[in-house]
């Protein structure tokens, strides 16, 4: 380890050649190579040249993999470093994973911690958090009595005595839109319940249309665009304004619209809403799988520090690498199923879409084990319910828009 600390300072100091031009992986070879032949401590020593060699190398090749490009050295060296440090962290996180889960390099191996968080970083108050209005439009309550509350939301809601199927996955069922990439912009609260509107309105109508993020993004105040927010008062906002736009209409820029909210009152386009929303009280995964079968995707949190280098198979980390009640992101839980290990055991899953783009876990999806709460998965789960007969769907509630005082952002 001291070893590669020390490789580390070499490579921040040990360059005296200045690149003008953006630095490719030829360029970083051509640098590494110059650190090689001209250090000392690397001409009698054929274990730390060997190495300092390998994860040059390595590091290389992670840039020409992933086309990465930079604009200085400084930045080279960075980016070395940062790399690194997350192979570290890679290694601890397959340790303390519990299932079948992969992880590795990918797209995010260069980035820093902080650049890490601004995808990930819901914080919420559970002291503070006000309740999620139920079906009968009560207001802030303690925090036992607003579990019991979410206990007859849930109820009304859902048929106990109805038995699901052993697996189900949504996107077999064409009402699950491609995965997207929210970028650099905090905005998986708005992906997360867009998502499940989005999914909602095509099981009620048999017609999958892609609902405008950006809308959210620009137009609800009551959240902090790429900055942050949250997925129960952006359900909030689809209701009081009517619903959200489509995709086409809106689309996606990834940032905040200089220009400001495009929906203007009194033009044509078509929106898609919701009625209601529904809080599943924390741990309630058998509701969960109920809510699915039942009704369709859900809207959930989840602590995603141990997930940014996942590359395939069923997450179980431990609270000790995945902290359950630090939910830093927002998702969609599409489906769930069971996975068939050897001598006759199983490993139940949820299958989540993520927004990190379909070249990251598997095709942009992961998959969670199931019953355990991992990373917290069923603490902030919200089911989404639409009317059948129109898909413009006026505010039900207009009382559901008081202030956010006692709960944190999502900056995921």
């Amino acid at each position: 380890m001291n070893l590669c600390v020390s490789l580390k300072v070499l490579l921040i100091f040990g360059v005296s050649a200045v690149y003008c031009e953006k630095i490719t992986y030829r360029e970083a070879e051509q640098i590494f190579q110059k650190v090689l032949s001209s250090k000392e401590e690397f001409q009698d020593d054929s274990q730390s040249r060997s190495i300092f060699s390998a994860l040059a190398g390595r590091f290389t090749s992670f840039m020409r993999d992933h086309d990465k490009v930079y604009d200085s050295e400084d930045e080279l060296f960075q980016r070395n470093e940062n790399f690194i440090a997350n192979v570290d962290l890679v290694e601890d996180i397959s340790i303390a994973d519990r299932g079948t889960a992969r992880y590795g390099i990918n797209k995010f191996s260069d980035l820093s911690a902080e650049e890490l968080q601004q995808r990930a970083g819901l914080n919420i108050n559970w002291k503070g958090i006000r309740v999620l209005k139920d079906n009968f439009g009560s207001s802030l309550q303690e925090d036992n009595n607003r579990t019991e509350l979410e206990k007859q939301s849930v109820n009304t809601a859902i048929n106990w005595k109805k038995r699901e199927p052993k697996s189900l996955d949504w996107r077999d069922k064409g009402v699950i839109s491609k995965v997207k990439n929210q970028g650099r912009c905090s905005s998986c609260w708005a992906f997360s319940s867009v998502g499940v509107v989005e999914a909602m309105n095509a099981i009620a109508r048999n017609d999958l249309v892609e609902l405008s993020v950006q809308q959210l993004v620009d137009c609800d105040k009551s959240n902090d665009g790429c900055h942050g927010g949250l997925m129960d008062t952006a359900f909030d906002y689809i209701i009081k304004s009517g619903g959200v736009e489509s995709e086409a209409d809106y689309p996606y820029l990834g940032y905040l619209s200089e220009d400001g909210c495009q929906v203007k009152e009194g033009n044509k386009k078509k929106k898609y809403g919701m009625e209601k929303y529904t809080r599943i009280p924390q741990g309630g995964e058998e509701a969960m799988k109920k809510w699915l079968a039942q009704h369709g995707p859900l809207s959930v949190g989840i602590n995603a520090r141990g997930i940014f280098f996942y590359t395939g198979g069923i997450i179980a980390l431990s609270e000790v690498g995945c902290y359950p009640k630090a939910q830093n992101h927002a998702v969609i839980v599409v489906g769930y199923g069971e996975e068939k290990k050897r001598f006759g055991k199983t490993i139940p899953y949820w299958i989540v879409r993520n927004t990190w783009g379909e070249d990251w876990g598997e095709k942009g999806y992961f998959r969670m084990k199931r019953g355990a709460n991992i990373c917290g998965i069923s603490e902030f789960v919200h089911g989404v319910e639409v009317k059948n007969e129109e898909h413009e769907t006026q505010n039900v509630n207009n009382n559901r828009n008081e202030k956010n005082t006692l709960w944190d952002y999502l900056d995921c």
